[in-house]
Parts: structure tokens; C-alpha cells; sequence
């Protein structure tokens, strides 16, 4: 491979991970954003709303396609996270995001979430 194509292929892959580690950041602040407003008290409910707001924004920007279209499947009735099929949509969208980072091991890691998180 010539020099162009090593610089295309350095360039290809500096790209991606980029990309990767935006997504990263973008599904964590979507899990700080939760827990922000899983705790709020009354006073803190607009800062939990605004970091939900701009955690959604983000993955609009770098959410895999799966993942924006189970975000949307999840917020299409209410903001509201609370009731078994949200928390269960919810536990869609984060094994989803997982898988798009990488963290995704074995088969049952969804079904082992909704314990872990509501219960």
C-alpha cells in the first residue's frame, strides 16, 4: 500500500474511532441524565430535564440508528420513565447501547438489566 492509501486508511480509522468514542460519551450522558432525574428532588427537575434534553440531543447526533429508533419508540407517549413497558423499552435501548460500545457479552444481558435497575 502506498503512502496516499495509508493515509486514507489512518485517517478511515481515526474517523471511527471518533465516532466511537462520541457515541461513548453521548450513551453516558444519557445514563448520568437518568440517574439525574431518577433522584431529583422538586428544585432539581428542570437541570434533570435539560441534561435529558442535551443526552438526547447528542445521540441524535451519534446514536446508532437502532438505538435512535428505540429512544423514540420510548419517549413517543411521555418523558415519563415510569410503568413496566417504559422501564422495559428502556432496558431495550440501553442493551443497545452496549452492544454499540462494544459491552455487550453473551445472550441475557437485557434480560438481566431489569432487575439490576428496577429492582
Amino acid at each position: 500500500m502506498g503512502a496516499v492509501g495509508q493515509f486514507f486508511s489512518a485517517k478511515a480509522l481515526e474517523n471511527h474511532r471518533l465516532r466511537k468514542a462520541n457515541q461513548r460519551d453521548a450513551y453516558n450522558a444519557f445514563l448520568a441524565a437518568l440517574s439525574l432525574s431518577a433522584h431529583a428532588k422538586a428544585e432539581d427537575e428542570i437541570e434533570a430535564k435539560r441534561a435529558l434534553a442535551h443526552a438526547k440531543s447528542l445521540i441524535a447526533l451519534y446514536g446508532s440508528p437502532i438505538v435512535l429508533e428505540k429512544l423514540a419508540t420510548l419517549f413517543e407517549q411521555s418523558d415519563s420513565l415510569k410503568g413496566i413497558i417504559a422501564q422495559f423499552r428502556l432496558t431495550e435501548v440501553l442493551g443497545d447501547m452496549r452492544k454499540d460500545v462494544g459491552s455487550a457479552s453473551g445472550r441475557g444481558v437485557q434480560g438481566n438489566m431489569f432487575p439490576v435497575l428496577f429492582s
